[in-house]
């Protein structure tokens, strides 16, 4: 079903559990507050999200890619086992009350940019980010487990006290981001001396 047909003028909807719905590439879905509601197997690839506000909500095998989030605003939401590739996630609007905790479990985010956004409290498990821009995002403290971060580019970025220990394929200049803290393997540490020319055997 057509997304925009389903909330048929609405503009507030609560507890839904919404499944197979689709929203067509570069139709807009507008100043719309989804709290508690579940989106199951949706696809939304290339659509857009302008002024929109999800709360408490759970994405399953969902397919977002190249989607827009125009001005919109998530709180305490879940993804699972989504496709959500080349996402501008700097569109997205800030939590007025701080940090807004986005949790992503098995998703493939890879080419998304998350330049510049706090990611303070956000979650990211077993999720592929290959070439993803991590570059001037405060991502202090963030959850990164069993990720793939081939080709992710940090840059000026905030990763004190990030935990690399189970992540793999990362490599940046640590001279070039805030690290104190940072945990990394002995192979991951080995990796990243590359950038000052030493090589670990």
């Amino acid at each position: 079903m057509d997304l925009i047909e389903l909330l048929d003028d609405r503009d507030y909807l609560s507890g839904e559990e919404i499944r197979g719905a689709h929203l067509e590439p570069v139709r807009t879905v507008r100043g719309v507050t989804f709290e508690a509601c579940t989106f199951v197997g949706c696809v939304f690839d290339e659509g857009i999200f302008r002024s929109c506000e999800f709360i408490d909500c759970r994405f399953d095998s969902c397919s977002l890619s190249m989607t827009k989030l125009i001005s919109t605003e998530f709180n305490d939401c879940v993804f699972t086992d989504c496709k959500a590739m080349s996402v501008n996630w700097t569109q997205i609007r800030p939590n007025q009350v701080g940090a807004a905790p986005l949790t992503f479990e098995g998703c493939k985010l890879s080419y998304g940019s998350f330049n510049g956004v706090n990611l303070r409290g956000w979650s990211f498990k077993r999720c592929e980010l290959v070439d993803a821009d991590f570059s001037e995002a405060k991502a202090q403290g963030v959850n990164l487990i069993e990720c793939d971060l081939k080709q992710a580019r940090f840059i000026n970025a905030d990763l004190r006290g990030v935990d690399l220990r189970s992540s793999y394929n990362y490599f940046f200049d640590v001279r070039d981001n805030r690290v104190a803290g940072l945990q990394v393997t002995l192979d991951g540490g080995a990796n990243l001396l590359r950038a000052f020319g030493i090589a670990v055997d």
